[in-house]
């Protein structure tokens, strides 16, 4: 019988787009610098693991955005954007599915926005100017739809 490797535990995180409409009525976005050891240096939305006492992955992202960026936001201000799934798209080897969520943020909320967490800085930037390939994980998979969403 051959060696079949055991299955890893799935990880389920939550990753936050945060737009805000600038006068012009073009989208600027909040990314984070990563600090932490994995892809230090890179953009990335921030983001991060389900805990057990979230309760749902809406809370996820609730909790992960105030903790990265300090941005609190109601939970029906955060949808869904979509879904990043399958092997290799964490380099730290975990089988993780990351659950995108947008908030299209009020100025109120981006005013006070800052680093925090695993953060080693925030980026805000046009969203149009935003080069995928300088993004960690495989967050450039949603650059690009947002680029082509809201250009």
């Amino acid at each position: 019988m051959a060696n079949v490797p055991e299955a890893q535990p799935e990880i389920l995180s939550a990753d936050i787009v945060v737009l805000y409409k600038r006068n012009d009525n073009t989208y600027d976005i909040l990314l984070i610098r990563r600090g932490g050891e994995t892809e230090r240096g890179k953009l990335a939305l921030p983001g991060g693991k389900k805990n057990a006492k979230d309760g749902t992955i809406a809370v996820t992202a609730q909790r992960e955005l105030y903790e990265e960026v300090g941005i609190h936001a109601e939970l029906d201000e955060l949808s869904v954007y979509g879904v990043l799934d399958g092997p290799g798209r964490d380099p730290r080897g975990d089988n993780r599915t990351s659950i995108v969520h947008i908030l299209d943020a009020s100025p109120a909320q981006v005013r006070d926005a800052r680093a925090g967490d695993d953060a080693s800085e925030l980026v805000r930037m046009p969203l149009a100017n935003v080069q995928p390939n300088l993004m960690a994980f495989d967050h450039a998979k949603v650059i690009e739809r947002l680029q082509s969403d809201y250009a």
